[in-house]
């Protein structure tokens, strides 16, 4: 077995900061980003490991207790050749 692309990040983001009843502005006022940031890390991009640990550190702080496994999966893309 062998990847054939970069593996897929699942972002779980968004649902997790709906739990919290929260607003993509809130939550990045929160982390020091912009809004548009946020929306783009809730995506298609994937944040720096720096953004990634504000956001952690901000649901938990929160009151949403999660680690960055909780918020970001790997998916793995396999090829069959």
């Amino acid at each position: 077995m062998r990847l054939k692309n970069k593996p897929h990040i699942i972002c779980n983001i968004r649902e997790a900061r709906k739990n919290l009843g929260i607003t993509q502005g809130v939550l990045a006022r929160i982390i020091g980003i912009k809004q548009s940031q946020l929306c783009d890390y809730e995506t298609t991009k994937e944040p720096e490991l720096e953004n990634m640990y504000k956001i952690v550190q901000a649901f938990n702080d929160l009151g949403y207790p999660c680690d960055i496994f909780d918020l970001w999966q790997l998916e793995a893309q396999e090829s069959h050749q």
